[in-house]
């Protein structure tokens, strides 16, 4: 990728705290660690990996480091490897150094303007980065309930889609209902579900709604926003 670096860094406290939790649950035989392939199951607040190789034991991991230029980090670490990094007998590793906060592209056939990097930046304010004070308030902790009791993040929603469309990956027709849209949004947001699930649900629910034209996002890269959210 353009602008990206690769340099052995010192692995941060915040990033060997999630390493020790991702043996914790190598050693309990998760299957979210140990049998099912995915690069983003394992998730914690400075980044998040998973097993791309079950049979090698080979894991990618993404760390969202908490500075002034954000960015990204990825690796790759064999199953030992997470081990001692967890014990402390590996000090270092070699990362590659994305300037990017997220993954540009996207599926559908590509966004008409406007990055997921940008996107990022609008929700986490000032900084881009893990820890920057969040531009929007995009709702309370605690979910809200609507009429018929169901959990709904109204705010949240509202805020999503807003930054959806401003950043150019949603279009909607005139005849879009934007409170059904919310709703739906909202009740999505207020589940339980890892960002992966979350993502999958939302494209596939957006996609069918009368009124939205063209999703410009895919699955990866919501799915990346929804755990930076």
């Amino acid at each position: 990728m353009a602008g990206s670096r690769t340099e052995t860094i010192t692995l941060p406290d915040d990033l060997r705290t999630f390493l020790a939790e991702v043996w914790a649950s190598i050693q309990a035989d998760d299957d979210e660690a140990t049998r099912i392939e995915s690069d983003d199951l394992l998730q914690a607040e400075c980044g998040y990996g998973g097993l791309i190789d079950a049979e090698a034991g080979r894991y990618l991991f993404t760390y969202l480091p908490d500075t002034p230029e954000g960015g990204r980090w990825t690796f790759e670490l064999l199953t030992d490897d997470v081990r001692k990094a967890a014990t402390g007998e590996l000090d270092e590793v070699t990362v590659e150094k994305h300037p990017d906060a997220v993954p540009g592209g996207g599926g559908g056939g590509g966004a008409p303007a406007g990055g997921l990097a940008d996107l990022l930046a609008s929700l986490l304010g000032p900084g881009g980065g893990r820890g920057a004070r969040p531009a929007l308030d995009l709702g309370d902790e605690d979910d809200d309930e609507d009429a018929e009791g169901e959990p709904e993040d109204s705010e949240g929603a509202e805020a999503l889609l807003a930054l959806l469309e401003e950043h150019h990956h949603i279009e909607l027709g005139p005849e879009a209902d934007r409170a059904a849209l919310v709703k739906g949004i909202g009740d999505i947001l207020a589940t339980e579900d890892r960002p992966r699930s979350k993502a999958q649900a939302l494209a596939d629910w957006l996609i069918e709604q009368p009124g939205v034209e063209e999703l410009y996002i895919g699955d990866e890269d919501l799915s990346r926003i929804l755990a930076a959210w």
